[in-house]
């Protein structure tokens, strides 16, 4: 269903609570950067921006793990952080 709500999308906010794996229990209602890395290239994406990693997750981390699927441009929320996304 991401993948639809995202095609051809300027700019994909996404839920990247985990790295990679994602326990039984939070399956379904929380994501990993990895599969949002799989989720943005099949929805064609031209920016991932991975928002809401776990507590002392490595923002790097969750990069690279997006980064084996998704090509574009990507990136990490932090406090304060404004986006332009151009009309």
């Amino acid at each position: 269903m991401l993948v639809a709500l995202a095609r051809d999308a300027d700019l994909l906010i996404a839920d990247a609570t985990y790295v990679d794996e994602i326990p039984d229990r939070h399956v379904g209602f929380l994501s990993s950067a990895a599969e949002v890395g799989r989720y943005a290239t099949a929805a064609r994406t031209r920016a991932v921006l991975l928002t809401h990693l776990w507590p002392g997750t490595d923002p790097d981390a969750a990069v690279a793990a997006a980064r084996r699927a998704y090509t574009g441009s990507l990136g990490v929320a932090r406090s304060g952080l404004l986006v332009d996304v151009p009309a």
